[in-house]
């Protein structure tokens, strides 16, 4: 009988993240080459929006199944969703509370389009089942989805966007994921070590693949 192998480790498992279809799809190619077509930019931020607007909500529902100790060392992720004195009344019916999703209404705005009302099929799939998973999955599979399946793998696709932005378009948004986001992926690495990594690594990969169905359903709506 072959012996059992070993747990990924966190570095194996950010270069799974880095080398997923999500972090290399077309659409993100596609946006990092093109920065005169506005068509594209228009409707990738148009649909994107509903993702962000939501994931401050994913966020809060993990945190209030989380232990004290694992709640404390993450609060940071918590706390920069939300603007200061805000957090304690956002709740599910109040879904432009958070900071990133105002930052991105003025990206689309600064394209000429706005936000989508009705996401993607897609793109609602991805948000539902995000939303469920805050709520139901094990911690681990869970804190796997957030940290290295968003927190690590959001700044690997933005570094690509930024670079292929039109001139025009609002910064500010972008390169919050550039900064922001690195310091959430290191709260979540320096949390991780403690759960059990083959959870953590199928949480990533589980909300990497719908991520990628969302860029398709995106792409193909460009």
């Amino acid at each position: 009988m072959s012996p059992l192998a070993p747990p990924p480790t966190l570095e194996q498992i950010n270069l799974m993240v880095e080398n997923s279809r999500a972090v290399r799809h077309p659409l993100i190619k596609l946006l990092s080459h093109n920065p005169n077509n506005r068509h594209a930019w228009q409707v990738f931020a148009a649909h994107h929006h509903p993702i962000v607007r939501e994931f401050p909500y994913h966020i809060q529902a993990l945190f209030r199944r989380l232990d004290a100790d694992t709640a404390q060392r993450l609060h940071p992720v918590l706390a920069d969703e939300f603007d200061p004195g805000e957090m304690a009344s956002a709740n599910d019916a109040a879904p432009d509370f958070s900071a990133h999703a105002r930052l991105q209404v003025a990206l689309c705005h600064s394209l000429g389009t706005e936000p989508t009302v009705t996401s993607l099929p897609a793109v609602q799939t991805f948000i539902d089942e995000h939303r469920r998973i805050s709520r139901e999955a094990e911690v681990a599979f869970a804190l796997g989805v957030f940290g290295p399946g968003h927190e690590a793998a959001v700044p690997m696709m933005f570094r690509q966007l930024v670079s292929g932005a039109p001139p025009y378009a609002n910064p500010s948004y972008l390169f919050e994921h550039l900064t922001i986001d690195v310091i959430h992926a290191q709260c979540f690495a320096d949390v991780l070590k403690d759960f059990d990594l083959f959870k953590v690594e199928a949480g990533a990969a589980w909300s990497l693949d719908l991520r990628a169905r969302a860029w398709d359903a995106i792409l193909e709506a460009i």
